[in-house]
């Protein structure tokens, strides 16, 4: 966290998504049962979701995102994840696809771990601190 970053008590649930990313995994071209290869599907950053009286709010851990709720009945307001496959000895710098996921979708996950906002958002520069302040913002109005 900044030294300068207004602390915040607002809960981020960050999903495990690593059955999810494993199905992809195992369902692209790149996977070959026969081998021992140690690919594997992935997401960019961290993911995480913030449950308010007003619905569910997605965002990364560098405070990008909707600032309007996940829905499950407006098609608009998904979730969409770009996934990337590694594999052996390389790092895909380029998305191979997107899955999407809906609030329902989003809260049946497993949870990995709840972290508050100002440690799950990365403190990096202008640009982050100017998201950390919206989500703070946006959140607490929410909440309030």
């Amino acid at each position: 966290m900044s030294k300068d970053r207004k602390e915040s008590i607002i809960v981020v649930k960050v999903p495990d998504l690593s059955a999810i990313l494993k199905s992809i995994y195992e369902r692209s071209d790149k996977f070959d049962p026969r081998k021992k290869n140690k690919g594997r599907a992935r997401i960019c950053g961290t993911v995480g979701y913030v449950e308010t009286p007003v619905g569910i709010y997605a965002l990364d851990d560098e405070g990008c995102g909707n600032l309007h709720p996940v829905s499950d009945s407006d098609e608009d307001s998904a979730i969409e994840f770009d996934y990337f496959i590694d594999e052996d000895n390389s790092i895909s710098i380029m998305p191979e696809g997107f899955f999407i996921l809906k609030a329902k979708g989003l809260t049946d996950l497993p949870v990995k771990e709840e972290v508050l906002l100002h440690d799950f958002i990365r403190s990096f520069g202008a640009r982050l601190e100017i998201n950390y302040e919206a989500c703070r913002k946006e959140f607490e109005t929410c909440l309030a």
